[in-house]
């Protein structure tokens, strides 16, 4: 897994957090997207390093069991994007916290393992270029 996607992962997660907390609760809906986005890639790069030749220090299981977990906290973070999206903000902000803060565990615990690397210069300079900002609410490129 390329650590800038935890970086993109990351980034999201606080737009998502700041969007939670603005007077228009569906304005959640945009970075809510780019988590998504990002938790899904974090995934697919553990999916191909399973398929390649390894040492014998990672445990395949292990892997697969925080990949499963991610998609599990991540579709349970989708559910409560929703529910506050669409509660017209009667779904507290601290609730959207615990289970951002449960994928963010999840992705944490990947990248803690022997799997992550430094991404290439150019990968990093793509990040500067698609961060999205969240400005009062909005979704600011």
């Amino acid at each position: 897994m390329l650590y800038v996607h935890v970086t993109t992962f990351v980034s999201a997660i606080g737009s998502l957090l700041t969007a939670g907390r603005s007077n228009s609760p569906t304005r959640i809906l945009v970075p809510m997207k780019t988590v998504v986005n990002a938790v899904t890639v974090i995934t697919d790069d553990l999916r191909q390093f399973e398929r390649r030749p390894r040492s014998d220090e990672v445990d395949l299981d292990v892997l697969r069991s925080l990949r499963d977990q991610a998609e599990a906290t991540l579709s349970n973070l989708v559910v409560a994007a929703k529910s506050h999206a669409t509660g017209a903000g009667l779904s507290p902000v601290s609730l959207l916290g615990a289970v951002a803060s449960h994928v963010s565990s999840t992705i944490t615990e990947m990248s803690n393992g022997s799997v992550g690397h430094e991404a290439p210069e150019d990968a990093w300079n793509e990040l500067k270029v698609q961060r999205v900002h969240v400005v009062d609410g909005f979704a600011d490129r």
